[in-house]
């Protein structure tokens, strides 16, 4: 299981520097992300190296399985009360849950911050450039270590990774 650590870095090279360290100790490149201030992320940071700063798509995907399954029991009381063994009328509900769903959910997940923005926004709007690692938890001391020697201070954040 991958655990998601953050460490401080004072700018984008010693960012750069940071995720040379993490690449080392054998972090795939797509689990290394960079957090700054906005108009850094605009001009110094490639999309790739951009973490989600939003709960968008979870709250989507969320949103459309609950939707769904509301679609679902609610086309099984509608067939009850009216009658009727038409499978487009379950379909019907299921597929209009779902949307509905997953609308109502993504409005909702697009107005919250992600937590690495929200705990470090101090940090943040200082200037400093976070480097986020998803690392598996075999290769954590090893990390900790590369990264202390490019001067990238871990800071008290480690959860499961929702790219495990």
């Amino acid at each position: 299981m991958k655990h998601r650590q953050v460490f401080l870095t004072q700018g984008m090279e010693q960012a750069r520097d940071a995720a040379q360290a993490a690449r080392d100790c054998r972090v795939a490149d797509d689990d290394i992300s960079f957090v700054a201030r906005r108009d850094m992320e605009i001009n110094r940071i490639s999309n790739r190296r951009k973490i989600a700063d939003s709960d968008f798509v979870p709250a989507a995907f969320r949103g459309a399985l609950y939707g769904a399954a509301l679609g679902l029991v609610g086309s099984l009381v509608v067939l009850t009360v009216f009658g009727g063994t038409h499978w487009w009328g379950l379909a019907l509900g299921i597929a209009m849950g779902a949307v509905l769903g997953a609308w109502a959910s993504s409005l909702m997940g697009a107005a919250i911050v992600d937590p690495v923005h929200r705990r470090f926004a101090s940090e943040i709007e200082a200037g400093n450039v976070l480097v986020v690692v998803d690392a598996e938890e075999s290769m954590q001391e090893e990390l900790e270590a590369a990264m202390a020697r490019v001067d990238a201070r871990k800071l008290d954040y480690d959860t499961p990774s929702v790219m495990s």
